[in-house]
């Protein structure tokens, strides 16, 4: 009798097994998003046909695609590199800007160079820029311990902090609009087929070196150490390989690839640098890595594809009438069946089920650091890191004195210093500040608190800032219709919660990367807000010029007349009150309740906690819906309480921010709340300075300073952390 087992089966090429989950995942994310179109009242022929159109078919289109496809190509490698060596490199962003910033320097300050060598000058530089600022990562990764995720999140707010400086400042150019001077021609990359083309040198530039990061990644001795290392690190040292060496090299020719992006559309397409550059590109780079599999073809059709994207959605918009933030919606649809590809896997017959997209993914690994430490370290850090503010703001003014005084006496015509700085210093209204502080701080609280219970039961959640931002959208579309506050609130957590539901399933039920659901996660709430706060306005339904009725402050009786703090903490909003009670409340329940102990153990042992009777997995659930929870009340503070009116920008990463807390904090409810004043005190004292005229320091130093100091902190310099041992580790 012959078994079921033995039975012949039809062998499908390997090719057709890659290929079938993304170009699937392809397929049922246009299904998705075509139910979506129509739900909202649009016809999703018309918009997939426009779309089409805009990308192809009008005059310049094609052209148009492709030129877009110049750095989609190089930063799609540059992400699929650093997963090749077990490396999960967000941080794409933030090199593309610095390698944009450093080609744009080059660019128009070194005159008189023949083309031949001004040109190949300012792409080195591009490229030299985004690997050196990803070796950071990569140092702090290799010796230190802190995560890539977070340390390359940290460098892209810097990055945007140092470009908008830097454009608005020293390297600002003649004219109104704040941009960089004019790229010289010397520097310019040169259009293939005249002037009026717009395909550069730049296309063919970036085809050629994913041919060779191809070549390099899969036939060269480097690469096999690469992919060594992120395969398997105890089979690599055993083999003789330089981890950390390797881990470094790998984030620079990761970012070196990002920043020469930043460099081909700048030489190539804008021709100076604008204040408000291009952003979005790094975080696609990440889609089409996972899209794309690694492989330079699919890294080549991923990005026309995003190309495409790029360049048809304006006229889809314009002649559907549809949002084109719709087109971030898709993207994360693809990206949630590519990455779980189990669910499109149901579809197929066995002989598909092993898609070749994971291989490209680094290993699941925690936010870690390393050693364990006690509340008192983190105190003390954070004690540190006030000192550090001051020190900072004294010195800077300091230096802005004496400059001025040298100057002024030189006959240079600038006037000094104040001489009354350090009593208006003293004298600035402190208590305001700290007001001021504890409620910029409570979005970042609550973030860090509902991260602190999905991370605490075992799953990583990097989801938060797009849980924010659906919170912050729910809260103001239904406060608009029901005419209140409270009820936008009410939806915001259920809404936190449905969010957070999807990053559950995917991560416990598909057993997803957990960043990578994360990431997912945030791109697809961008979307889908972005989408639906504009269509549903163009339906009458919403009207995003209104505002709402803010929630009331509360006085607590005497103590809101305590001097300093009763205005600062007994003269808030209930969300702040709540805020402070929870990071109390959830203190006590981690550490002397039963739920507390069952939550810990999954996080720590979870099938010791399995033996015991805990069901691990709807621990899981539960905590990861709960953080979810948090997370939308959070986004809803800045609906509910702060401005009365949402935009699709208007969480401004705080999710992110939240997360670092959480980290710096230990995950201690108390850690992650003293760590997100920290976060918030600059932008507070910053404000207060330009109410009174101090206003010497640029507010981009006060922008980076929160994140340049959780990127030394995180690196071991300050404090050293230890993650739940199980974390971002699928059970069973």
């Amino acid at each position: 009798m012959t078994n079921e087992s033995s039975k012949p089966s039809l062998a499908v090429p390997a090719w057709l097994r890659g290929a079938t989950v993304p170009v699937l995942s392809i397929v049922v994310a246009l299904v998705i998003a075509g139910a979506i179109l129509v739900l909202t009242g649009a016809d999703p022929i018309r918009v997939y046909s426009a779309l089409i159109e805009g990308a192809f078919l009008r005059p310049d289109a094609l052209f148009d695609t492709l030129i877009k496809m110049a750095p989609y190509l190089l930063l799609g490698m540059a992400v699929s590199l650093s997963f090749m060596g077990g490396l999960f490199n967000v941080g794409a962003e933030g090199q593309f800007f610095v390698g944009a910033l450093a080609s744009t320097y080059i660019g128009y300050s070194l005159k008189g160079l023949p083309i031949f060598i001004h040109l190949p000058l300012a792409l080195t530089a591009g490229f030299a820029a985004g690997a050196l600022w990803a070796a950071i990562a990569g140092l702090l990764k290799a010796y230190r311990g802190a995560h890539e995720v977070i340390t390359t999140i940290m460098l892209n707010y810097i990055a945007y902090s140092l470009s908008d400086w830097l454009i608005n400042g020293p390297m600002r150019g003649a004219g109104t609009a704040p941009q960089s001077p004019p790229i010289l021609a010397s520097a310019k990359l040169p259009h293939l087929f005249g002037i009026d083309n717009p395909i550069h040198l730049g296309l063919p530039l970036a085809l050629g070196l994913v041919l060779i990061f191809g070549w390099l990644i899969r036939r060269s001795p480097i690469g096999l150490r690469i992919r060594m290392v992120g395969a398997n690190q105890n089979a690599a040292r055993y083999a003789g390989i330089d981890i950390k060496r390797t881990m470094i090299l790998t984030m620079m020719l990761s970012g070196g690839l990002a920043g020469l992006a930043g460099s081909t559309e700048i030489l190539g397409s804008f021709g100076a640098m604008p204040s408000v550059f291009t952003t979005g590109y790094g975080f696609d780079g990440i889609a089409i890595a996972l899209l794309g599999q690694g492989t330079p073809l699919g890294v080549f059709l991923s990005s026309l594809l995003f190309a495409a994207f790029n360049s048809g959605s304006g006229y889809m918009q314009l002649s559907s009438n549809v949002q084109a933030t719709i087109i971030d919606v898709i993207k994360a649809l693809i990206l949630i069946f590519v990455g779980a590809p189990a669910i499109i896997g149901g579809l197929l017959p066995k002989s598909f089920s092993e898609p070749a997209a994971e291989a490209v993914l680094p290993k699941p690994s925690a936010m870690h650091g390393r050693n364990n430490t006690a509340l008192v370290r983190v105190l003390v850090s954070v004690a540190l890191g006030y000192v550090a503010i001051v020190m900072f703001c004294a010195l800077a003014y300091l230096a802005y004195t004496i400059g001025s005084g040298i100057l002024s006496a030189a006959g240079k015509g600038v006037t000094g210093g104040n001489a009354n700085w350090m009593r208006d210093v003293i004298n600035l209204n402190w208590s305001s500040i700290l007001g001021s502080t504890f409620n910029s701080a409570t979005p970042i609280v609550l973030a860090a608190l509902g991260g602190i219970l999905s991370e605490r039961s075992g799953v990583t959640n990097i989801a938060l800032d797009g849980i924010m931002v659906t919170g912050a959208f729910t809260a103001f579309a239904v406060a608009l219709v029901t005419k209140s506050a409270v009820m936008g609130l009410v939806f915001a957590a259920v809404g936190g919660m449905l969010i957070a539901s999807l990053h559950a399933v995917l991560s416990i039920a598909y057993r997803t990367d957990q960043v990578i659901s994360g990431t997912v996660i945030n791109i697809l709430a961008a979307g889908i807000t972005g989408y639906l706060y504009r269509q549903l306005a163009t339906m009458k339904i919403i009207d995003i010029n209104a505002s709402i009725t803010t929630l009331p402050q509360i006085a607590i009786p005497i103590l809101s007349n305590l001097p300093i703090v009763g205005v600062a903490l007994f003269q808030q909003q209930p969300i702040v009150y709540g805020s402070l009670v929870l990071v109390f409340v959830l203190s006590i329940l981690l550490a002397r309740t039963a739920w507390g102990l069952r939550m810990r153990a999954v996080g720590e042992y979870p099938r010791a906690a399995a033996t015991a009777g805990v069901n691990v997995n709807g621990v899981r659930y539960l905590n990861v819906i709960l953080s979810g929870l948090l997370a939308g009340i959070g986004g809803a503070w800045f609906v509910v309480e702060a401005v009365g009116t949402f935009n699709p920008g208007i969480v401004g990463g705080k999710g992110f921010i939240g997360l670092t807390t959480m980290i710096f904090g230990n995950w201690s409810p108390v850690g992650a709340f003293l760590a997100s004043l920290l976060f918030t005190v600059p932008g507070a004292i910053q404000s207060r300075l330009q109410l009174i005229g101090l206003d010497f320091i640029p507010y981009q130093f006060f922008t980076a300073l929160p994140n340049l100091f959780t990127i030394i902190v995180l690196g071991g310099f300050a404090l050293r952390n230890r993650p739940p041992a199980a974390i971002g580790k699928p059970y069973p």
